[in-house]
């Protein structure tokens, strides 16, 4: 069986945001747990734990990391309450879910959309990794949910992806979109744990926005310079692209040194000649 994908309800705790390498890490290490389909190989992670909440058998993170990532969630949900108020007050029916909400097939209900999450979280000063969950979790309601658990059916929606834990399946997020999402919100945040969830996914190695690859390892970019989401870490050796403004200044320094040597070589000469 599987979690909600809703907003869980959370313990009572603190509501203010773990730091963007702690929520990524966490964010990475959900996502890694999340698709394990067996008790025994969930176990066998040091991140994961396999859990029975009254039935619903999954794979999640380890109690330690659940409690942090717990603070996450309770301020997001705070962040987002009174825009999924103004949602739900739209009704249920999917003419009237407009503006910055979606329709939500399968609850039959008008949930707010994957970007206005992202625009009130990133808002809040909400931490990538947060960030990145919620906008997997609202993408697999609003897009997956409600398609038929056949994997042609659901996988005709580029992102979602079949999910079976048992003899129970689901239409959802695949791993590379959640994967995915992640790194485009976390940069180079949770390096080490995004690595495990891409190789749990099968996946090639990519590096994150402002990364570059050196000898293999994915490295972040030097200041001035930036680079965009997906070099692939098994390939060659890439590049990070300076910004233009460091190319003007660098430009404009170059132009006055070759203007300070030109007038050197101007006097000497003059000089030589008198």
């Amino acid at each position: 069986m599987f979690r909600s994908i809703v907003i869980l309800a959370l313990v009572a705790g603190a509501s203010a945001y773990q730091t963007n390498e702690i929520g990524c890490t966490n964010a990475y290490n959900w996502v890694t747990c999340d698709y394990i389909s067996t008790e025994t190989a969930c176990n066998a992670n040091p991140q994961c734990l396999w859990k029975d909440d009254d039935g619903d058998l999954y794979c999640g993170l380890a109690a330690d990391d659940y409690e942090v990532s717990d603070t996450d969630f309770l301020a997001a949900e705070g962040a987002l309450k009174s825009d999924y108020d103004t949602c739900f007050s739209k009704g249920f029916e999917s003419a009237n879910c407009d503006g910055d909400c979606s329709w939500n097939e399968d609850n039959s209900s008008c949930d707010v959309s994957v970007t206005k999450t992202e625009n009130v979280l990133e808002a809040a000063d909400a931490n990538g990794g947060i960030t990145a969950l919620l906008m997997s979790f609202a993408f697999a309601d609003i897009n997956c949910a409600h398609r038929a658990t056949t994997g042609i059916a659901c996988e005709a929606v580029d992102g979602c992806a079949l999910k079976t834990i048992g003899a129970q399946s689901r239409c959802y997020i695949s791993q590379v979109k959640h994967i995915g999402t992640v790194e485009t919100k976390c940069g180079t945040n949770g390096a080490a744990a995004r690595s495990t969830a891409q190789a749990a996914a099968g996946i090639s190695a990519t590096c994150a926005v402002n990364e570059y690859v050196k000898s293999k390892v994915c490295t972040a970019c030097a200041a001035g310079s930036t680079n965009a989401l997906g070099d692939d870490a098994s390939g060659v050796d890439t590049a990070c692209d300076v910004d233009a403004a460091v190319k003007a200044s660098s430009a404009s320094r170059s132009d006055i040194s070759f203007a300070t040597i030109a007038m050197v070589i101007a006097t000497l000469l003059a000089c030589a000649t008198v």
